[in-house]
């Protein structure tokens, strides 16, 4: 993805399958969660920094009501596009920092899974609390480092055919802080450095089931896999897609079962 290719998240056919199946089946329980660490209150003016496709958006609107307001920020046009279709709050393009509104604007400020893919999170950790309005509330989520049986299975297969260490330096490239936020204490560092006060920070575990096809739908066109399909080359990749399919269903037949952890972080501004 460098020398100037596009993001992935502007693939029509990724932002499909995330909001298919990645959103409901992995992303919505965390968003949820968050929205309601934040204690939104009807009326309310939200900020959600990278919508994706509102999976904090959604149980945010419903929180604040008609008389409130939700602003879904992204840098995707797909994603938003995906947004718009589903008449929640109000789609807006833009990408952190340089965050297109005025200061002290918003009550809260969401931003899930967002600050592990920031190239400088530190500042625009700054520009989420500067549109904030004084004791406004700021809270982040962020996958755990906890791992799973389903994405040792994953690594074990492309291991034999790809370039491991090439496809770590292209992951992060586009998801560069994802080991300190998968940290307790480097959420927990990052928001208080942001000037935020009254910092928690806390584990959740999420248990996931899915059918096996649907699992490798998702890791097939998530950044991870679009990788993989890069560095391979389309008759690679389809035999790769192959013995995947059969590892997974000698391994977890037609359903697989996981729990994946995460991290909640939420600050109030001074």
């Amino acid at each position: 993805m460098s020398g100037g290719a596009p993001s992935p998240y502007a693939a029509r056919a990724l932002v499909d399958v995330y909001d298919r199946l990645a959103l409901p089946l992995q992303f919505a329980a965390p968003a949820r969660d968050l929205v309601a660490a934040l204690g939104l209150t009807p009326g309310a003016r939200v900020l959600d920094v990278g919508t994706g496709t509102g999976a904090a958006a959604t149980p945010a609107a419903a929180a604040v009501g008609p008389s409130g307001l939700v602003i879904g920020m992204d840098g995707s046009l797909e994603m938003l596009r995906r947004l718009r279709g589903k008449q929640v709050g109000r789609p807006v393009g833009g990408r952190v920092p340089a965050l297109p509104f005025r200061a002290a604007q918003f009550d809260a400020v969401a931003a899930t899974f967002v600050l592990s893919h920031l190239h400088d999170y530190g500042r625009g950790l700054l520009e989420m609390v500067r549109v904030l309005k004084p004791r406004g509330r700021f809270g982040a989520t962020g996958w755990g480092a906890t791992p799973t049986a389903v994405s040792a299975v994953w690594a074990e297969v492309i291991g034999r055919d790809a370039d491991l260490d090439g496809l770590k330096r292209a992951f992060q490239e586009i998801v560069p802080w994802e080991e300190p936020f998968s940290q307790e204490a480097g959420f927990r560092s990052a928001l208080a450095a942001a000037g935020l006060t009254r910092v928690q920070v806390w584990r959740r575990e999420y248990l996931t089931s899915m059918p096996t096809r649907d699992y490798l739908t998702v890791k097939q066109h998530s950044v991870e896999g679009t990788l993989v399909r890069e560095q391979l080359g389309a008759a690679r990749w389809d035999a790769l897609c192959d013995r995947l399919a059969e590892a997974f269903h000698d391994q977890f037949g037609p359903t697989v079962s996981y729990v994946r952890d995460a991290w909640l972080g939420i600050g109030t501004k001074p």
